[in-house]
């Protein structure tokens, strides 16, 4: 019944006609939802928001499933109980990786820290390396609605984060292809920015 209830209130939130000022009517069917699934604190600085905002807030917690995730929740966790009470591991056979994969580069040779660079550069060469931004935060707390990665830090050359990111990635690509004697353009470097319906436009 207080899901049928949420429904019906984000009928009304989601609608283009609905009075300045009403959507806060629909704030107590909201908070009664998320006490249901112990997610009360979403709503911890609704009181800040104007109706903008906390239509935009309403809009993206209707667009979660509760009911569902609390179900996979709880799936995992008595699988999890059961798979540990059959296979019980004692703390101590929890042990560090061999200090053979483990490297703290002010104790490297010159020697090995090349052989490590090397090892890289073949890595980019072959392919197997590509870079990842999450990125789906707008830059609200900087006085920006754009993607934090495009907001002026305050540089002398005014570039942004995304800029002096994409231009290191270049200039990596260029030391590889230089490394390894290949021609301009021979490298590609994926580059993927996690974006969310507020900074993918931009």
């Amino acid at each position: 019944q207080e899901t049928e209830r949420f429904k019906n209130m984000e009928t009304k939130v989601s609608s283009s006609n609905y009075q300045n000022g009403d959507v806060r009517n629909h704030l107590d069917a909201v908070r009664q939802m998320l006490a249901k699934y112990g997610q009360s604190h979403l709503l911890q600085f609704s009181d800040n928001l104007n109706d903008t905002q906390l239509r935009d807030l309403l809009h993206d917690i209707k667009g979660i499933d509760f009911e569902l995730i609390t179900k996979l929740y709880q799936d995992f966790n008595s699988t999890s109980c059961a798979r540990s009470r059959s296979h019980s591991v004692s703390e101590s056979r929890v042990q560090p990786p061999p200090s053979n994969m483990c490297y703290d580069s002010s104790e490297l040779s010159m020697e090995e820290r090349m052989e490590l660079q090397k090892a890289g550069y073949r890595a980019i060469a072959n392919g197997e390396v590509a870079t990842i931004v999450m990125a789906g935060g707008a830059g609200t707390r900087l006085g920006s609605n754009s993607p934090k990665g495009m907001y002026d830090v305050g540089l002398p050359s005014h570039k942004s984060l995304y800029q002096l990111q994409g231009e290191r990635l270049l200039s990596l690509q260029h030391l590889v292809e230089d490394h390894c004697h290949l021609s301009r353009g021979s490298i590609n470097i994926p580059w993927y920015i996690m974006t969310s319906e507020k900074t993918h436009t931009e």
